[in-house]
C-alpha cells in the first residue's frame, strides 16, 4: 500500500475511533478527571518514559556493534528523533527517519541499520508477546479477543525471530534455499531478493555474539517491564487500582494494536486500545479510563516530540530531510550494488 494509500486509511480509523469515543464518554467529565490528577505521579511517569530512551539507545547500539563502533549517545538521539518523527510524520515513518539519521551520522551504511531497525522492531514484538502469553497464563481475562490477538502476533513474531535467527546463523543456506524455492523469478528479482538477505545477515550479525544477544534480550525485558511500571506510575495519579498484571496486558494490547494504520501520533486508537482493556478489570462510569488513556497517550507523545524536535532544530535539519535519501550515506561494501549468488 502506497504511503498516501496508508495515511488516508489511518486518518479514516483515527477519526471514526474518536467518533465512538465521544459519544461513549462525558468530555467534560474526562477534562475535570484530567484536572484532578495528580501532577506529581504525571511527571515521575513522563520523566520515566523520557529515560527508557537510554536504554532502547544503548540496546540499539548493541545491536549495531558489529557493524560499526556507534555511540550510545548517537543511537539515542536516532531513537528520540524517530519517536518524534512517528508522532508528527504521516506513514509510520518513523523508522525510517531514524535509520536515514544515524546512517548520516555515523560511518555505517544505510542498508545495516534498516536491517538493525528491522531486527530490533521483531525484538521488541516477540518480548511483547512473550509477556502477553505469561498474562494470559498467570491471569486469562474473560475476553477471547484478547487470546485470539495474541496467538496471532505469537504467530508472527515468532516466524519472524525464527527468520532472523537462520539467517544470523546459515547465511549461505538461507541463500540457497531461498534462491532454489524463487529461481522462478527473473534474475533481477531474485538478486535484490539474495542482496535484502545479505544485508539483514550483517544487520543482525550481532546475534553470532552469545554475550551481546544475551545481554540485548535482557534489555529488552527490562524496557518492557519499565513500561508496565511507567502505566502503574500515572495509574496512581488517577487513583486506580488495576493489578500489575492487567497494565500488563493493556500495554501488550496497545503495542501490538498500533500496528493497524492510524493517523500520525495515534491519535483516537491509542484512546481506544487502552479503554477496551480497562473495561475488563473494571465499568468505568466517569471517564476515568477515558481520562487515563489521555494522559498514557500525552506522556508517550509529548516529551519525545519536543525532545525530537529540539534535536532536529540543533541539527540544523528540517522534518521534511528526515525520509528523504538525496544525500548519500558512507558507503562500504554492503551497499554494493552487485549482491552475492549461489549457485544452485
Amino acid at each position: 500500500m502506497s504511503h498516501k494509500k496508508l495515511t488516508v486509511l489511518g486518518l479514516i480509523v483515527s477519526i471514526s475511533v474518536l467518533v465512538v469515543l465521544a459519544h461513549e464518554f462525558d468530555v467534560r467529565a474526562v477534562v475535570q478527571t484530567l484536572e484532578g490528577a495528580d501532577r506529581r505521579w504525571i511527571a515521575i511517569g513522563a520523566l520515566s518514559y523520557v529515560s527508557l530512551f537510554v536504554l532502547r539507545g544503548l540496546r540499539w547500539a548493541l545491536i549495531l556493534h558489529p557493524l560499526a563502533p556507534v555511540s550510545v549517545a548517537s543511537a539515542t538521539e536516532g531513537f528520540i528523533v524517530g519517536a518524534m518523527a512517528n508522532n508528527v510524520l504521516p506513514a509510520r515513518l518513523g523508522d525510517v527517519s531514524r535509520a536515514l539519521w544515524l546512517a548520516r551520522r555515523e560511518a555505517v551504511s544505510r542498508s545495516s541499520v534498516f536491517s538493525s531497525v528491522l531486527f530490533e522492531r521483531i525484538l521488541d514484538g516477540t518480548t511483547v508477546v512473550a509477556l502477553l502469553g505469561a498474562v494470559l497464563w498467570l491471569e486469562p481475562p474473560e475476553a477471547p479477543w484478547v487470546g485470539a490477538i495474541g496467538q496471532s502476533m505469537a504467530f508472527v513474531f515468532i516466524s519472524a525471530s525464527l527468520t532472523v535467527f537462520l539467517v544470523a546463523h546459515a547465511e549461505s543456506k538461507v541463500l540457497l534455499i531461498a534462491q532454489r524455492m524463487l529461481r522462478w523469478l527473473p534474475a533481477r528479482r531474485l538478486d535484490r531478493v539474495t542482496s535484502t538477505l545479505t544485508k539483514l545477515a550483517r544487520g543482525v550479525a550481532v546475534l553470532r555474539d552469545r554475550k551481546r544477544t544475551v545481554s540485548i534480550v535482557l534489555l529488552s525485558v527490562g524496557i518492557w517491564l519499565s513500561e508496565v511500571a511507567i502505566y502503574a506510575v500515572i495509574q496512581r495519579a488517577f487513583g486506580l487500582a488495576i493489578p500489575l498484571s492487567g497494565l500488563a496486558l493493556v500495554m501488550c494490547v496497545l503495542t501490538l494494536g498500533l500496528t493497524v494504520p492510524s493517523s500520525p501520533g495515534f491519535v483516537g486508537v491509542y484512546e481506544g486500545l487502552i479503554i477496551a482493556t480497562l473495561s475488563l478489570y473494571s465499568q468505568d462510569t466517569h471517564g476515568v479510563a477515558a481520562a487515563f488513556a489521555l494522559m498514557m497517550h500525552l506522556v508517550h507523545y509529548v516529551p519525545v516530540t519536543l525532545l525530537g524536535l529540539f534535536i532536529v532544530s540543533r541539527r540544523g535539519l528540517k522534518l521534511r530531510e528526515l525520509t528523504s535519501t538525496s544525500e548519500p550515506p558512507p558507503t562500504d561494501v554492503d551497499d554494493a550494488p552487485s549482491p552475492r549468488r549461489i549457485q544452485v
